[in-house]
């Protein structure tokens, strides 16, 4: 069964279990057992062994049990009192019941007994019961037994303590001012060390600067208990200022600790992380050491500005200056950045705006150069008569009309339109800042002559589906593509794409075939030039084989073996695509130089372009011609039109490996020059020993003259007549690449390559290749990127 306490103190009657012990007796509010005029804690109530015992608080003062001064734990019995202060707390046990009351000490006579102030009669100043001393004498021999007893029970529970009791061993780093260890049984202090029962214990340790040390030990039933702690610096107290920036924000290790000035900070001693910082200035971290116990420590900082002076101007000035939603001011202009990145607009009516890129340091002055404002641009419409002409304003491709697009306002532009069968108009025009112009040119029509020979002779003709009187003789037709249908009873009809040229006159024969005739495969190849005097040769239908044996010294793992079939002729352009070409078609196209070593003559092959860069000449050189396009431009790709067309392009890989290898020949050949590697004589332009010191590896013994690349056709063509396949630039191919040529049967018939991809065929050495793999006819290259050593040459489709 449990045992009932009952208290009765200035808060009235209140009862708690055992369960709740120990009870704290004090002033403080939440004390178990309230006194008035002390400490918030006096002393702890507890039970051990079946008993009560009363224990005062390290912090105690004054404690009298039984008229007997104490400072450790002592054993509570019923009708004891403890004189604490002003106030008296006695003690009255019975049974399973203890009754605990709080009394003035006025209201207890002096030498009373706990009988002494139960209830009384209502008698005002009743005497004081009274001991006889017959009384007293009868009892003096008991007396005298029991003292005897009690000094044996003593001496038996010493030598019972000195037989359990364990050595306790406590090191206290610094060394305390004051120190204590108390407990039940109370532990007994030899020297520097305790003798103590195994029991919990209280340790309390207290020195000047450290916190106060409590804490509570367990001595186990080992003969040596050894307990080590640290005492800990109490925090130091600390100031943090900042110079003329106040309310900057405090971190110190992390946590915000408020805006200065801050005084009277208690940090923890030991090394932080202090951290400041306020809009528009540098962040200031720093390492503070503080000293902690209470000693006062003051920190003035410094905050530096995060912003740079940055002084502007304009051309001409009063141009508003803003950064997204800020606006600045006006120019000229002295203005605080923030550190870092800004991109600043500068506009100004009738100018157009311009950005300027500044990069602010803090602390620095700025002072970039003055912004030149240009004149606003105006506004072009521009349409021709027939429609379809191709714009260069002054000399930079812009597209075919009719086109709209900006032009420089206060300045004269020479406009230049082109279509095939038109002659060319060069228009001067001169437009106000935002003006909006609308320009229509007509285009005078201009003619080619084609001497036209027809078998039979009594053959009709028909020229884009209209009946022609003459079937031979002299022609004057508008420039452009023209189908021609020649048929005669008894004779197979035959239909051709001619394209008269201004430049140059065009002999046509045009020889029928008897229906019953069997046909002949056309072997010889045959020539005709595009726009621009560019030579192409006629190939093909034919069938090869592509690729490289496994025993080829050299060989790369690309070059897998396939028979191919080529049904459609096809037209291949003699000569790379010169610098001068191409800027025909775009005048700002440089192929900029290598290590000092120019690679921009006009005669010079054009690179560092791209394949996209390539297919859109392939379509401006087919609009000269009045030829449909090949390609199409989707989302800034070209891409193979459709229908397909007879329109110049890129070749294909086969078709472009069939010229270089087996086109004139009987077997296929494996380098550009006859014998086996290296070259012996001046064949090609390939990385040689005059480009020894720009190269890594060259050709050895050999040297072509010319260290990057060289004018096109300066080495002699091959068999088929074609020039620079094996070396000068590598070529672009229509292809996308693929490490083997795309299909499964054991014939490809026209391969295109597959549908999709990232890079595109590159074949063909260069003046950059040396090796006798890259110098092989049949090795495959492939690229996604402009380099400058790719070039590319023209084809198209014969029929």
């Amino acid at each position: 069964m449990s045992l009932l306490i009952e208290i009765h103190d200035p808060l009235g009657k209140r009862k708690f279990k055992d369960t709740e012990l120990p009870l704290s007796m004090g002033s403080d509010r939440n004390s178990h057992v309230r006194l008035t005029a002390c400490r918030e804690i006096e002393a702890h109530i507890g039970r051990s062994r079946g008993h009560f015992f009363l224990q005062p608080t390290p912090q105690a003062d004054g404690i009298y049990h039984n008229n007997e001064y104490i400072s450790t734990s002592v054993w509570i019995k019923s009708g004891d009192r403890t004189r604490i202060g002003d106030e008296i707390v006695e003690y009255l046990i019975s049974g399973d019941l203890i009754t605990i009351r709080v009394l003035r000490s006025e209201d207890v006579p002096l030498n009373s007994t706990v009988t002494d102030i139960q209830p009384k009669p209502n008698v005002p100043n009743s005497p004081l019961p009274k001991v006889s001393e017959k009384a007293a004498n009868s009892k003096k021999s008991p007396k005298i037994r029991y003292i005897l007893g009690s000094l044996l029970l003593i001496l038996l529970a010493a030598a019972s303590f000195l037989l359990t009791a364990r050595s306790v061993d406590i090191i206290i780093t610094p060394s305390p001012d004051t120190f204590s260890l108390s407990g039940f049984p109370p532990p007994i202090k030899i020297r520097e060390r305790y003798l103590a029962l195994p029991f919990s214990y209280t340790l309390t340790a207290h020195l000047d600067g450290y916190s106060t040390l409590e804490e509570s030990i367990k001595v186990s039933s080992n003969r040596v208990n050894r307990f080590e702690y640290l005492l800990q610096k109490l925090p130091g107290i600390v100031d943090i200022l900042t110079r003329d920036t106040p309310d900057a924000e405090v971190f110190i290790d992390g946590k915000s600790m408020g805006h200065t000035p801050l005084t009277n900070l208690q940090v923890e001693a030991g090394e932080h992380l202090l951290r400041v910082n306020k809009p528009r200035y540098l962040p200031l971290e720093k390492k503070l050491l503080i000293h902690g116990m209470t000693n006062r420590q003051s920190f003035e900082l410094n905050l530096q500005p995060g912003w740079a002076d940055v002084h502007l101007s304009s051309e001409p000035p009063g141009a508003l200056v803003h950064e997204g939603e800020v606006e600045h001011g006006i120019t000229p202009i002295t203005m605080q950045l923030m550190a870092g990145k800004h991109n600043l607009l500068l506009s100004m009516n009738d100018f157009s705006p311009e950005r300027l890129k500044l990069d602010a340091v803090a602390g620095q002055d700025l002072r970039p150069a003055p912004v030149k404002l240009n004149p606003s641009p105006a506004t072009l419409h521009l349409t021709s008569d027939p429609v379809g002409a191709t714009v260069v304003i002054d000399q930079s491709y812009q597209g075919r009309t009719p086109l709209t697009m900006s032009i420089s306002s206060g300045m004269e532009h020479l406009i230049k339109l082109e279509l095939a069968g038109r002659k060319s108009k060069v228009h001067a025009l001169t437009l106000g800042p935002n003006q909006i112009h609308n320009l229509k040119l007509s285009l005078e029509a201009e003619y080619g002559i084609i001497f036209l020979i027809t078998e039979p002779p009594d053959a009709q003709l028909a020229i884009d589906g209209k009946k022609h009187s003459n079937t031979i003789g002299r022609l004057r037709l508008p420039v452009g593509s023209h189908t021609f249908e020649v048929k005669a009873k008894g004779f197979k009809t035959a239909r051709r794409t001619i394209t008269p040229s201004k430049e140059y006159d065009q002999q046509i024969e045009i020889k029928l075939v008897p229906k019953n005739a069997q046909p002949s495969v056309i072997v010889a190849p045959n020539t005709v030039t595009a726009p621009g005097k560019i030579k192409l040769i006629r190939f093909g239908p034919a069938k090869f084989t592509m690729g490289s044996s496994r025993r080829e010294a050299g060989r790369r793992a690309n070059e897998v073996q396939r028979n191919v079939q080529i049904t459609h002729p096809f037209y291949l352009a003699v000569n790379e695509v010169s610098n001068q070409e191409f800027r025909k078609f775009k005048p700002d196209h440089s192929s900029g130089n290598f290590r000092g070593h120019s690679l921009d003559s006009n005669n010079s092959p054009a690179v560092n372009l791209s394949w996209e860069d390539a297919a859109r000449y392939c379509n401006w050189l087919s609009l000269q011609e009045g030829l449909k396009p090949f390609y199409v431009e989707k989302n800034k790709t070209m891409v193979t039109a459709q229908p397909i067309t007879n329109g110049y392009r890129l070749p294909f890989e086969a078709e472009w490996a069939y010229s270089a290898r087996m086109a004139g020949r009987q077997q296929v050949a494996r380098y550009g020059w006859v014998g086996n590697y290296p070259p012996q004589k001046k064949t090609g332009n390939y990385g040689d020993l005059s480009a020894r010191q720009l190269l890594n590896v060259t050709v050895s013994g050999y040297n072509d003259g010319f260290s990057v690349s060289a004018p096109v056709g300066s080495f002699p063509p091959n068999i088929a007549g074609i020039f620079d396949l094996d070396g000068n630039v590598s070529e672009w191919c229509h292809d996308f690449y693929s490490p083997t040529v795309n299909g499964s049967a054991s014939l490809l018939t026209d391969p295109v390559g597959p549908s999709t991809g990232t890079h595109h065929m590159v074949r063909g050495a260069s003046w950059r290749d040396a090796t006798i793999t890259e110098l092989r006819l049949s090795y495959r290259g492939y690229s996604r990127s402009p380099m400058d050593d790719i070039g590319f040459r023209v084809a198209r489709y014969a029929e």
